[in-house]
């Protein structure tokens, strides 16, 4: 289990991201081995996450996260209500794309063949990397 977040690390109420040794199926989401803990900090209501993927998976997106709310005991201690989700990666159970980077698979050169996962993260501290002024 490690801490997750580049921004909300900051708040009272810590995400956490955790690995584990192999792969489960958690409250009926499937199998996989890597899970988050969204803290929702900043939304009192503790529902914007959720609602977020809900209205995500009912346009018919190919993939989005599935979750559920948990009460966490951490070391003996509650430490509140987490969304416990699906961590977005490629895989297939999770989004379902030929990754460009995967060593079993061989690059055909056509970016067609290929799906791609972006992330907005001001932070600057992966290999590729660009920056816009948008």
């Amino acid at each position: 289990m490690r801490g997750r977040g580049n921004s909300t690390w900051n708040y009272p109420k810590n995400p956490y991201a955790f690995k584990l040794d192999d792969k489960a199926e958690i409250l009926g989401m499937p199998k996989h081995k890597r899970w988050v803990l969204l803290a929702n900090w900043m939304d009192r209501t503790l529902l914007r996450n959720r609602t977020s993927f809900q209205i995500a998976a009912s346009t018919g997106l190919a993939w989005t996260p599935n979750g559920e709310f948990v009460e966490v005991i951490l070391n003996g201690q509650h430490i509140g209500n987490y969304y416990l989700c699906e961590q977005v990666k490629i895989d297939e159970n999770r989004l379902d794309i030929n990754d460009p980077y995967d060593a079993e698979d061989a690059y055909s050169g056509n970016p067609a063949d290929y799906g791609y996962l972006l992330e907005a993260d001001d932070s600057y501290d992966e290999t590729w990397k660009f920056t816009t002024a948008c």
